[in-house]
This record gives structure tokens, C-alpha cells and sequence, in this order.
């Protein structure tokens, strides 16, 4: 296993502080998604005829994006220009992502089989196959949705994983130049060729620069460039208000959604994770870190249960009619989601991620 970098050694101690805090904002950003899909899981499954109201919900995306930048570089700060480096970070994001998602995304083409209307839309052999492999394909519908439509943000992750781990065979300022150079080139080079290139296309877009915004706060925050935590505390609320003012919106796209939703979710974190250490993350509610352990749960199974919600509601005879009983339906709707993914995390994937792990642990002494 590579030793730890002395210079690196103050800021491995300091990361764990700003971590809780990290969590809750995991837990903020699953539920911000959950939120938008619920009302929309309301409003289109039960035939109500207006306008989402938090459409901006889904920002969740985005704050989602930026958190992975900023773990991703503080996170692997021994990895770089290490023997296997490369390989040993691959193998942690992929014991990390694909286990849940592979089998969700099995069990929605289990019943696409078995019932293709269960679906809702029709899928075809090769988005199935992509969506295991993480690769954007545009599908009969003419999206980029595979399977399990909220795969569209992992096939982002996987790209920035793919560049990310390249660059560990660099020295760390290089690495961070390369992966940075990297996403504001592939934008570039999809404004050109991305008509002729759909996968081109895809990961061109605006929205991947949220991940450099990630690791642009992870060095100020190894170099401590903390700020008072009032003014951070400001910061945080400054962009919630900015999100807030995007309620009853629709969801923007390419530049204007980076800062729509990028910029206040930078704000955000940046909140955070740059606010000065006073030993208070400690007193977060645990309940919040702990679901910020099981988000990802939350955001890949959360779609799977606000239709089953939804279905049992019909045939109960229990359809909101009254705007008030879809705040109420929507509401309940949300708390089976996060009963569900706490399941979820509990049964399979906290016990299958710790199993992979060892078994990675394990191969080191042998490898070296």
C-alpha cells in the first residue's frame, strides 16, 4: 500500500471534519431528487393538470456533482503517481456504484421482460446494454435514458471516474490540471462534433464542470482556506435562496443550468466544506449523516417505489383528488422512499460494498 504523503498528512486529519457535513448535504441533494420526482410521480400518474412547482428539486444533480469532485481529489490524494494508483481507484468507484445499480437496473429489465407496459416506455437491446456498461445511448425515445433513467447522472460520474483515474498516473498538481483541462476541452470538442458523436455529445455538456467546481474547493480546503463560519453560513443560505427563487421554473439546460443550479450548489458546498473548523459537525442530527451514508440508496431505488406507492394507491381506492392530499400523497410518498433505500443500504449494499472491499484489501499484500 502506497505511504502517505507527509505534506499531505495535516490536510488527511482536517478532511474528516468536514465530512458530516458532507453527508447531510448528500442527504439534501437525494431528497431534493426524490422531491421532484414525487410531484411529478403525483401529477402525471393521477391526472393533475398544472405545472411541477419543484422542477428546481432536481438540482440535487447537481449538488450530487460537485460533492463527487470534491471527494474524489481529497479522497485519493496517495493514489497519485503511486504504484497501481490508477487501479486501486478504479476498483474502489466501481465496488462503490456498480453492485446496487446492476442489480436495480436487472430488476427493471426482469419486468420490462415480464410486463414491457410496467415500464412505461419501450426500451431497446442496446440501451439495455448500455445502461450496464454506463455508456450514453440514445434510446427509441430519442433520450439518453437507460433502464433506470436516473442512470443518466452515473454515466456522467463514470466519465469523470475514467479521466480522473487516468490522471492519477500524474503527479497530483498535474493530475488536477489534466482532469480540468480535460472536461472543459471535451465541451469544446462537443460543440464541434458532437452532431456526428452522440456519446460525444452527451458528456460535452456544461453541467461536467460542476465536478472541477468540486475539486477547486477540495484544494482551497487542503490548503485551509477556511472562512468564518457566519460568513459560510451566509454563503449556504445565499444559495438555497438562489435555488428558492427558481421554484415553478423549468428545469434549464447546458450553460443556463450551470448557473441556475451549478453555481449555488458550488455555493453551497463550498459552505460547507470551507467553513472553519469548530468541532460542531460533531452535533449534526445522525439520523441526516446516517441517511447521507445510504443516498445513493435513496436515489437509485426511490423512482422503483414512488411507482409501487402509486399503484397500491389506485388499487386501494386512496387517489388524491385536493391539492392538499397530493402535498399529503407526496409527502408519504417520500417517506416509503427513504424507508425503502435504508433497507436497501442495510441488506445490500453497506454488507456488499464491505465484502468487495476486503476482498480488495485482501489482493494488496499479495499484489505488492
Amino acid at each position: 500500500m502506497p505511504q502517505p504523503v507527509r505534506s499531505n498528512e495535516p490536510a488527511a486529519r482536517a478532511s474528516t471534519r468536514a465530512l458530516p457535513g458532507l453527508q447531510v448535504l448528500r442527504a439534501l441533494a437525494a431528497l431534493l431528487v426524490v422531491l421532484h420526482h414525487a410531484e411529478l410521480n403525483v401529477l402525471s400518474g393521477f391526472g393533475f393538470g398544472r405545472e411541477p412547482l419543484f422542477n428546481v428539486a432536481s438540482s440535487g444533480v447537481d449538488i450530487f456533482f460537485v460533492i463527487s469532485g470534491f471527494i474524489m481529489l481529497v479522497s485519493s490524494r496517495r493514489l497519485f503517481a503511486a504504484p497501481g494508483g490508477s487501479a486501486t481507484f478504479m476498483a474502489r468507484r466501481l465496488i462503490r456504484i456498480v453492485p446496487l445499480y446492476w442489480a436495480i437496473t436487472t430488476v427493471y429489465v426482469a419486468g420490462y421482460a415480464l410486463a414491457p407496459a410496467a415500464l412505461g416506455r419501450t426500451v431497446s437491446l442496446g440501451t439495455i446494454v448500455a445502461s450496464y456498461f454506463f455508456w450514453p445511448f440514445i434510446g427509441i425515445d430519442g433520450q439518453y435514458h437507460p433502464v433506470l433513467v436516473v442512470g443518466w447522472t452515473l454515466n456522467y460520474e463514470m466519465f469523470f471516474y475514467a479521466l480522473f483515474a487516468i490522471a492519477i498516473f500524474l503527479p497530483r498538481p498535474w493530475a488536477v490540471a489534466f482532469v480540468t483541462g480535460a472536461l472543459a476541452f471535451t465541451i469544446v470538442l462537443a460543440s464541434f462534433l458532437g452532431g456526428s458523436s452522440p456519446p460525444l455529445a452527451f458528456w460535452g455538456q456544461p453541467i461536467v464542470l460542476e465536478f472541477a467546481a468540486g475539486i477547486a474547493l477540495a484544494l482551497a480546503y487542503e490548503r485551509r482556506r477556511f472562512v468564518p463560519r457566519p460568513v459560510a453560513a451566509l454563503a449556504a443560505c445565499a444559495a438555497l435562496a438562489a435555488l428558492a427563487c427558481q421554484i415553478g421554473q423549468p428545469i434549464p439546460g447546458g450553460w443556463p443550468r450551470l448557473v441556475a443550479y451549478g453555481l449555488p450548489a458550488l455555493v453551497l458546498v463550498g459552505g460547507v466544506a470551507l467553513a472553519s473548523p469548530s468541532g460542531r459537525d460533531s452535533r449534526l442530527p445522525r439520523a441526516a449523516i446516517f441517511l447521507g451514508d445510504a443516498s445513493y440508496s435513496l436515489y437509485l431505488v426511490h423512482l422503483m417505489t414512488l411507482t409501487i406507492v402509486r399503484v397500491a394507491a389506485i388499487r386501494l381506492g386512496l387517489v388524491p383528488r385536493t391539492a392538499t392530499e397530493a402535498a399529503l400523497f407526496v409527502i408519504a410518498s417520500i417517506a416509503a422512499s427513504v424507508a425503502i433505500a435504508i433497507a436497501s443500504y442495510a441488506l445490500f449494499e453497506r454488507p456488499v460494498t464491505r465484502l468487495l472491499r476486503r476482498g480488495l484489501e485482501a489482493k494488496k499484500p499479495a499484489a505488492a
